[in-house]
């Protein structure tokens, strides 16, 4: 579904964002009757106690479609009754373009959900953001509670936000399509070579009966991130040798056995990899803990009756992958021209600790932030895999599958470039990566 769009220029964007921040109310002479306002004003300042109400300027992405951000904003506002949060949206996919505008001027947001970790190091580059560290320390935050993956978002060895999310890759698998085969679930890590097998033997029908073995999306990622959870890749490094085997493997699935839905087909059709999955024309996908939620919500509503589950993702080899996973957090941040520090200090230890973290367990989000208690309440949503919590407990040596180096934006794009080139067979895999490696040193590390 299309959310509405934000603004159409950096101009009108900045003119909306000054009248929607400052608040501005017709002030006309009183009839001397209250109005509905008028009165839920008073009721509002009578629960809170005479208290000035404050308000907190929050930016997010598709607020009015995920329900699990309008209900951290709702849990907030009832922990904090004196503050009024004021949501600046935009849709996901123009998100951290909207907003690094909105911040290059003088609006004053006070927090700031960060989307990728382009835009966070882009925000950060250009002190958008303000380190955290001093309220860190003083407000004995832990950040164990988190795992390890606060320490390796620390830009030049500071911190510029906390985790609300996490999410760590998948193999989601429908279970209605192994039975019709009669072909075991696919409970344990596979070798690249078994997941190709496997996704053979597992395709049927043509054209639109078509059943694929696989999904491996369009994304660069989708490839990288099979290499990267071993936990001994940079994708900072310039060589690019190391992802060889996986497009070896994706590559062969999509274009010699036709067990994958083809690269050029997906884009070309726009086809979002959630839509095969719901319909039950895809056996295996490789994909984030996010997709959990999606199915959850979906089962519910009905969009879906796929009876799935999930694996670890596979790998080159199993050898010494046992608790290894790849994947990101979604980190909260505070606005450095925020005139409200405190408060929006505030919001991100709430939405980022305990109780926002029970929030999105309910609505079947993966929290960042890891107790036994929120654990529990994600597994008892329904629609929530077997597997699931079994593959989250046991995932825990988890490598961030972006790099936050002051050269991953340049490099990114190059990457994202070449892997569709390979993808749609213009150039070979050898051909590609040693173009991948050579523009990568040539057009951005040998300036730096």
């Amino acid at each position: 579904m299309r959310k509405k769009q934000f603004l159409k220029s950096s101009v009108a964007l900045a003119c909306m964002a000054a009248l929607f921040l400052s608040g501005c109310q017709n002030k006309g002479v009183s009839s001397g009757t209250p109005t509905t306002d008028e009165a839920a004003a008073a009721q509002k300042e009578e629960k809170d106690g005479g208290k000035d109400q404050i308000e907190l300027n929050v930016a997010m992405w598709d607020y009015t479609s995920l329900e699990y951000h309008s209900r951290l904003v709702k849990a907030f506002e009832e922990e904090y009754p004196e503050v009024k949060v004021n949501v600046i949206e935009a849709p996901a996919e123009d998100y951290s373009d909207k907003v690094s505008v909105m911040l290059s001027g003088d609006n004053n947001i006070d927090v700031v959900f960060i989307r990728d970790a382009a835009s966070y190091i882009s925000m950060i580059s250009k002190e958008q953001l303000a380190p955290l560290d001093d309220l860190i320390k003083e407000k004995s935050v832990d950040l164990s509670v988190y795992g390890g993956m606060v320490e390796q978002y620390a830009i030049n060895g500071k911190i510029y936000g906390l985790p609300y999310r996490k999410d760590i890759w998948m193999l989601f698998y429908n279970k209605d399509i192994f039975d019709a085969a009669g072909i075991p679930y696919p409970t344990e890590r596979m070798t690249l070579d078994e997941y190709r097998e496997l996704a053979a033997k597992l395709t049927t029908g043509n054209g639109n009966e078509k059943i694929y073995g696989a999904l491996n999306n369009k994304w660069n990622h989708s490839v990288s991130n099979l290499a990267m959870q071993t936990g001994k890749y940079d994708l900072l490094s310039g060589d690019y040798s190391f992802l060889k085997p996986y497009y070896e493997v994706v590559c062969a699935m999509q274009n010699e056995d036709k067990s994958s839905m083809n690269y050029s087909t997906i884009v070309a059709s726009n086809i979002h990899y959630s839509g095969p999955f719901y319909n039950g024309q895809v056996a295996m996908m490789p994909m984030g803990s996010w997709f959990m939620n999606n199915m959850i919500e979906n089962l519910n509503n009905g969009t879906t009756t796929v009876h799935y589950d999930v694996a670890p993702i596979p790998c080159e080899t199993t050898e010494g992958m046992e608790g290894k996973g790849v994947g990101a957090i979604t980190n909260v941040s505070v606005g450095s021209k925020s005139k409200n520090k405190e408060m929006a200090w505030n919001f991100v230890e709430f939405v980022t600790g305990q109780k926002g973290a029970e929030v999105l367990a309910s609505c079947g989000i993966l929290p960042a932030y890891n107790s036994e208690s929120v654990l529990e309440t994600l597994v008892s949503n329904e629609g929530f895999p077997e597997h699931g919590k079994e593959l989250l407990l046991g995932t825990t040596d988890v490598t961030i599958e972006f790099p936050l180096g002051d050269t991953w934006i340049s490099i990114s794009k190059i990457i994202e470039e070449e892997h569709e080139l390979i993808m749609l067979g213009s150039n070979s895999i050898e051909e590609g990566l040693n173009t991948m490696a050579e523009r990568a040193q040539n057009e951005v590390l040998k300036n730096n």
